[in-house]
Order: structure tokens, then sequence, then C-alpha cells
């Protein structure tokens, strides 16, 4: 058996190992794929016993993924564990930093103390700020030195530091602890899961090699890198010094150099408190609506940019949308009025938009949140009037209305330099590149769709760089428990006879998507194998996110993964002097697009990898003229990417039309794989799901379904465990039918027969309560034909 078939059987026995029998007292029963919740008896259960034992079996999931927690490392990401896991003393914290963190040598403060410990890497300010980190929380005094000049002989310390291998940090430190805790967790079901295999897939971490695929995509695409490297200057060079408490010696401390430094090293500044502004990496993000006016377009923010410091967000995913009431008998939502929201709260700055050009001030209407969403019908109704007044032009030359939504991401260096990317999330022009010609409103594009794709959501994670697999695993396995708790919360407060949702009485859950972005995160940043001499770092923030919008024409929730952002910078030893490696860049960057891909996509590589390899010559964009023949939406894309200065390398569109790129940063060897909708695959489809299971709406519609469907027995059991596991204000991702987040698919480096590194990927994906009802078809080595409702519980009896 896999490792990843291993890990889903541990999960499906931990989530769906099942109560007593309905009304059996003392018996055992379990639920699996095709299997109705509970055995046949004569007289079937009321509808109050069905909910009441899928309730208690949501809950008793819940507490098995629980008592697996505090097995975790969190010394391995965590401030305070750290410090404890070390006494409390300060040369063994000191002497930690220095060999457990390796140096990079990047710009600014871009990780800070706690993203610094959980990716064992940071360069010298930010490893100073987590060895002050540290001995604060010890109870030491602790200052930040800086000296301008890093050149000559601490010039060549560092180079030699950059060189060190990443330290191995396992998810789990007890290998024996866990198996334990595993077997004890699955009961009379242990004896079907190796658990001392899963034990030691989560103990085990190390470097792979790139596999021949990515090989090849990098050296196809290498010639667009420029030449050699230039040399990286040292820059200002910082390290630490610390005392048990006032009037006691100060001991200094390198952790840059591995506990090295050159003799008779003086600070030229002593810094205290916070660090500057002029020294951190900021990321901002904002939401603009494009508006057409008497033949103009112009741009209107609709909420505040949103700015925060790279090194304040580890842990901290970012939510950001829009949303409207929309009215679903009406043919017309051009009056329908949308909100945008950051986080869950109304944004600062925030302005109402609607389909037909209106903005309106959040803070006139004095908006809390969405809780005034009901005034959004009336006072559309009444802007749709006004603009109904003032028509009369052709239905696509309006005398006002959007035509675009667009998200704005800004990375800034603390040189002052900006990266910026732009995602058309909606676009209504159908002219929008015809020169001389008023712009014209595709009006192949109902407002009952465009309303629906108003209503969209969008999860970001910023990174620095190299999550651990302890932060990982803990936050999947605080995530399903807590959406599992959820779901029976749920079904708590439904009416067992109609199978209505008591909004009421719901407790509202924040949906985030943090653990599956971490995965992926996490596996981009995976420790890949270099030539001696060579590395390859993060120097900025990777930005990921996933998009979520209803899709009316196909009546289902669409998802799409988009990676925003993703620098690189290779470095290469030559001397006593370090070097930009642009190839070793280009190799991790197509690296990312494989994962991506991966992750999303039912045929791993099938678009990008593989029309590359069948292109002849590829057809190199640099200036907006060479993109000027490309479908509008990809020619938005593509023209941004040649403003922030790639290259683009084009490729045959894919079967399914959409127009597909390389944009590779000459300088650099920055590298992604891109189309109009961001660094992705082929379709919007890419992830799927089977329900919305972002919405309480979906969850209380399907268990209303299963109420009307099915008859109390099991089929309602089934009925309503499926809309649990698939919805549930569910907070991970759905695997819905046919489109299945595969562990097997992530793990594209090459030549892996046992699980190192990413074994805490595979517990997590397998953790994915989804994934429970297909478990045995994935172990017998295929999916189920149809893993809908009726696919798993049959057909309705009624």
């Amino acid at each position: 058996m896999s490792i990843r078939a291993t890990l889903i059987a541990a999960h499906a026995a931990l989530t769906l190992t099942a109560a007593p029998a309905l009304g059996e007292e003392g018996a055992s029963r379990e639920v699996t794929a095709g299997a109705a919740v509970g055995s046949a008896r004569a007289n079937a259960p009321g509808r109050a016993e069905v909910f009441q034992s899928v309730i208690d079996d949501a809950l008793a999931a819940a507490d098995r993924i629980s008592s697996i927690r505090p097995l975790v490392d969190e010394a391995g990401f965590d401030i305070m564990p750290a410090v404890e896991g070390l006494d409390f003393f300060g040369d063994d914290i000191a002497l930690f930093v220095a060999e457990a963190v390796r140096y990079e040598p990047y710009d600014g403060v871009l990780r800070g103390a706690q993203a610094t410990l959980s990716a064992r890497a940071g360069n010298a300010i930010d490893q100073s700020l987590l060895l002050m980190a540290l001995l604060e929380m010890a109870g030491y005094d602790a200052q930040l030195l800086r000296v301008g000049d890093a050149g000559g002989a601490l010039a060549g310390l560092k180079a030699e530091a950059a060189m060190r291998p990443r330290q191995a940090a396992p998810a789990i430190a007890d290998e024996a602890r866990l198996e334990a805790a595993l077997t004890e967790a699955l009961g009379s079901r242990a004896a079907d899961v190796p658990a001392g295999d899963i034990s030691r897939s989560l103990a085990r971490t190390g470097p792979v090699s790139l596999d021949e695929s990515i090989a090849s995509a990098t050296a196809r695409l290498g010639g667009l890198v420029t030449g050699e490297g230039a040399e990286i200057q040292p820059g200002d060079y910082y390290w630490v010094r610390y005392r048990p408490g006032p009037g006691m010696a100060w001991t200094e401390a390198h952790p840059a150099l591995a506990g090295a430094a050159p003799a008779g090293l003086e600070p030229d500044e002593v810094l205290t408190g916070s660090a500057s502004e002029d020294m951190l990496h900021f990321i901002e993000i904002a939401l603009e609506a494009e508006i057409l006016e008497h033949g103009r377009l112009r741009r209107e923010p609709l909420m505040s940019p949103w700015r925060q410091p790279v090194a304040t967000l580890f842990d901290q995913p970012i939510s950001v949308g829009l949303f409207g009431d929309i009215d679903e008998s009406s043919e017309t939502q051009a009056g329908t009025l949308f909100m945008p929201s950051l986080n869950d709260e109304t944004p600062p700055g925030a302005n109402a938009g609607t389909l037909r050009g209106a903005v309106l001030d959040s803070g006139i209407m004095d908006l809390d949140g969405y809780a005034m969403s009901g005034v959004f019908s009336t006072l559309g109704d009444t802007l749709q009037d006004a603009g109904d007044l003032v028509g009369g032009r052709d239905g696509d030359r309006p005398s006002r209305a959007l035509t675009g939504i667009v998200l704005n991401v800004r990375w800034t260096r603390p040189s002052g330099e900006t990266r910026e990317e732009e995602r058309w999330l909606i676009d209504r022009l159908a002219n929008r590149y015809a020169h001389g010609e008023a712009p014209r409103l595709n009006l192949d594009l109902s407002l009952r769709w465009l309303a629906h794709r108003m209503n969209f959501r969008r999860d970001i994670i910023v990174s620095s760089g190299g999550g651990h697999e302890a932060h990982r695993l803990a936050a999947a396995l605080d995530t399903e428990a807590l959406r599992l708790r959820h779901g029976a919360n749920l079904l708590a407060v439904t009416d067992r006879n109609t199978g209505e949702l008591r909004m009421s009485e719901v407790q509202p859950l924040t949906q985030t998507h943090l653990p599956f972005l971490l995965t992926l995160q996490s596996v981009i940043d995976q420790d890949v194998a270099s030539a001696p001499g060579r590395h390859v770092f993060r120097d900025g923030p990777v930005v990921l996110s996933l998009h979520r919008a209803w899709d009316e024409n196909d009546g289902v929730d669409i998802a799409y993964i988009d990676i925003l952002m993703n620098p690189w910078s290779g470095v290469v030893r030559q001397d006593d002097a370090l070097r930009h490696w642009p190839e070793g860049a280009l190799a991790r960057g197509v690296l990312d697009t494989r994962v991506e891909l991966d992750f999303g996509s039912e045929a791993p590589g099938a678009d990008y990898f593989s029309a590359l390899e069948l292109a002849g010559d590829l057809v190199i964009a640099r200036r907006a003229t060479d993109v000027a023949n490309l479908p509008q939406d990809a020619r938005l894309a593509a023209e941004a990417d040649l403003a922030e200065g790639f290259v683009l390398a084009m490729l045959p569109a894919s079967g399914a039309g959409r127009e597909q790129w390389w944009r590779i940063r000459p300088d650099g060897g920055e590298v992604l794989g891109r189309n109009a909708l961001g660094g992705q695959s082929t379709t919007e489809y890419i992830v799927q799901y089977g329900s919305a299971a972002w919405s309480l709406y979906s969850f209380a519609s399907d268990t209303k379904s299963c109420v009307d469907g099915y008859e109390a027995g099991n089929g309602l059991g089934c009925c309503l465990t499926y809309a649990l596991v698939y919805n549930g204000g569910s907070a991970a991702i759905g695997a819905g039918a046919g489109a299945a987040i595969r562990a097997d698919a992530a793990r594209v480096a090459g030549g892996i027969t046992e699980v190192s590194n990413l074994g805490a990927l595979d517990l997590v994906m397998a953790l994915g309560v989804e994934t429970g009802l297909s478990t045995a078809s994935w172990i017998g080595g295929e999916m189920l034909p149809n893993l809908t409702r009726e696919g798993i519980c049959g057909p309705p009896e009624r």
C-alpha cells in the first residue's frame, strides 16, 4: 500500500469510524464510501435519532483528530515552545539559532522572528530578530547591533554561511508517541492502518531533486535569462548582544555566521525598539471598479488600499471579496449593490457599486459589515430607476456602467522598488483594444451571470518562504476538527421535520483555506538539492490565492488557484563573494508552476509542460505590440506582465483555447506559467466544488434536500453525512465530483519512493474530510464513478 493510501486510510478511520448503530446498543458500525449510515434494520430509526447519530459521529471524529494535535512539534514554528525546549538558557538559544537557521542574503526585514523560525532561514537582521525574540522571551536583555560595511573578512564568512544546508525540521519529533496515539485513536480499526508507517513518514524530512520535466522546461527557457549573475553587494550586517540583566556582562552572538565572527568587529549603531519602516517589505491589496461614463473610462476605488509589513503576515490569511444581495427571481441585477469585504469586515474607505456603474460611499449609508444587506435591493432599485431616466442610448453604449473589477497586489521592497500584479476579475468591454472606437459593453454576458461573478471571495496567503511542516500540520488538524464541530452544530440547529436551518441560531465560522494554501506554499518551498556552492531562496513574498465564485450557467461553485507572485533568487559562491544565479531561480519558478498545476489539474503537467515540449519556435514577446492579437482577457494579463519587466515565451493555445505563456524575468530568472486567469491551468474549473463548500446556504439547501428526498433511516443518515462532509460551512477545500486534489500530484520533485519532507503534506490532504467518502475506492486503486450524493447514498427514496 502506498504512503498516500496509508494516510488516507488513517484519515478515514479517524473521521468516519462511527458510533453504535442506530437503535442498537453496544453494536459497532462504520461509514465508508458507498455505505449508508447505520446498519439495516427492520424498524428504521426516526429522524431525530438519525440527526443525533450523525452529530455524534462528527463530534467523535473531531475529538479523534484533536487527540493527535498535542504531538505536533510546535517548537519548530512557535517562539514560546522553542524557548521552553531550550530551557530558557541564553547560550543554548544563541547556539540553536546559529546552527539551525541558515543565512540567506536578501535585503531588509522580510520574515520577522516567527517566520524565520518556521523557515529555518533568514538574512542577518531576520536571524538577529529571531534570536532577540527568543532571548527576551527567556528573560534576557538583548540589543541589535549594526555595521554598515560588511566587506572583507566578514563578506567571506557570510558567503560561507550562505552555502550551509537548511536544517531538517520534521513535523513530529517523537515517532513512537505518534504511533501510540494513532493506535489508540483508531481503536478497533488500528489493525487496518499501519500507524508505524505514518509516524515514520512524518518524522523524516530532507531535500529532493528536480525531475526531468522541470529540468527540460528550465533548459528550454534558459536562453531568455541574460548573462551571468551580478555580484551581491555585502550591505549592512547585524548581530546581537545579550545579558541576563542590568549590570551584568554582555555576550555577543552572530547567528548569520554560525557563531563565528571576525576579531575586533565594532558596531556602527545599537538599534532599539521595532524595525523602522524603511527596513520593511510591504504588501498592499486593493479592489477597484472600472466605470464607463459618457464614453470615458475611469477607475474608482472600492476600498482604501490595505497595507501591511510582510513580516506580520505569518499565519494570517487574508480574504477580499464582494457581496451583493442577489434576487434569484429577477432577470436583471443592474441595480444590486455590491459591498467589498476584507477579512469578513467592511474595509476602510469602502464603496458600494452596481453593474450600472453607480458608486455609493458606505459611510453615508452607515453600513456595518453585512448587517445592512437588506437595504441593498431598495437602494439598488432607486439607482437603477435613475439610470434608466438618463438612458436612451444603444444597449452596449450606456451613459454609465460598470466595465470591470480589478484586484491589485503590490509588493514594496525596503529600497522603494515596487512590484505590482493586477487581476481583472470581471471585464465587460467588448472592444477594449479597438483604436478610435467608443467603449462598448459585451452584451453576451448576462446581468445575472455578472451578478453572480460579482459575488466572489479570494483567499490570499502571503508567505516569506519556507513554512515549517509542523506549522502546516497543526493548521490542518485544527481546521479539520473545527469544521467537523461546526458542521455538527449546524445540524443541531436544523429542524428535523422540515430540514430548515434556523439561521438565528447559527454560530458563524470564519471560512479560510489556510491549510490548503499553506500546503501549496510548503510544497513550492520544499528543499531542493543544489550543486555544491549554490542554492536558491526567496528574496520576497510568495503570494498565493484561491478565487471562488458561483457559475450560474453550470450551477456550481468554481475555484481556481492563482500564484500572484513567486520571487526567487539563486546564489553561487565564487571565492569570498556571492553572485546571483539566475538559472537556479528559473528552475524553482518552473517547479512552482508544476506544483500549482498538479494541485489543481486532473492531468498533471498536461498543459504548460506538454505545450512547451511540443512547441517549435517559441513566440517571444517583449513589448505590447507583440501581444496585440491576443484575446482581450489574455492581452490584459500579458501586457501587465510586460509592464513589470518580464519577457513572455508564448505557447500554442491549449485544447480549451486559452492562450498560455511563460513569463521570465531576464535579469533574475523568476518564471511562472501564466494565462489570463493568473498562474494556472487551462480552465477556471481547476478546483471544482461538489457543492458550495463555503456557503451556509448550500448546507441548508443540501440538508433540506436530504429531509425531502430520503426516509428516516440509512438513506437519510448517509445523505446528512454527505452534506456535513462536503459542506457544513467547510473551511477546507471540496474535492468535488471528478476534481480531486491529489497528494500524489504534489510530489513534483521526482523519484520519491519514500515520503520525506512531504509526509505532512500527505496527511494534510488525507485529513481533508472530503476524501473520506472515497477512501475505499482510492485504496483499491480506482475512483468512484460518481462522488455525488446519489452516487454514494443511492437515489432519493421519495
